[in-house]
């Protein structure tokens, strides 16, 4: 009788972590990151996904919930760079943009059901190098829209910084 119960809970644990993938530079010592910024989106580059409604303050204050609580601190002198970008579903968004992450491309179009994928990246501040990476499938459509984006951040940084083992 045991079995079908570890089972059924190694099942619900996989069914939380859906669609979210990380990946990280192994060579990279996190315990040298104290402090973090966001980076600004380009001139002209549109950050609101879907039917016109900005994602930023909530998905910025998810973020910073969540590194808080790791002991992290944001700072106008930042040891490593927040981005992200969002894009339409059915787009791979593991793909590397030109000159890494820190290149600034613009995000594509969100489809009309309001689905895409949130990608989040970690840049070093000094030699703008990717140090993580995290992408998840998210729906920013209706009235939970910010719940849904705390509980996929959570998600995301479940295990940032690598070997933190949350």
């Amino acid at each position: 009788m045991r079995r079908p119960i570890a089972w059924l809970a190694l099942l619900a644990g996989c069914a939380t972590t859906t669609g979210v993938h990380t990946d990280y530079d192994h060579s990279i010592d996190f315990g040298r990151y104290r402090a973090y910024d966001f980076v600004r989106p380009p001139a002209g580059e549109d950050t609101r996904p879907t039917g016109g409604v900005a994602v930023d303050e909530p998905l910025q204050k998810a973020v910073n919930n969540e590194l808080l609580g790791r002991g992290l601190r944001r700072s106008s002198q930042p040891d490593f760079l927040i981005t992200y970008r969002v894009v339409a579903e059915g787009t791979p968004p593991s793909g590397t943009r030109p000159n890494g992450p820190e290149a600034e491309a613009p995000a594509a179009a969100v489809s009309a059901s309001g689905k895409g994928n949130l990608v989040l990246e970690f840049v070093d501040a000094k030699s703008r190098k990717a140090i993580w990476r995290g992408t998840a499938a998210v729906d920013w459509s209706g009235e939970a829209r910010d719940e849904r984006i705390r509980d996929t951040v959570t998600q995301l940084l479940a295990h940032f910084p690598p070997g933190h083992g949350r």
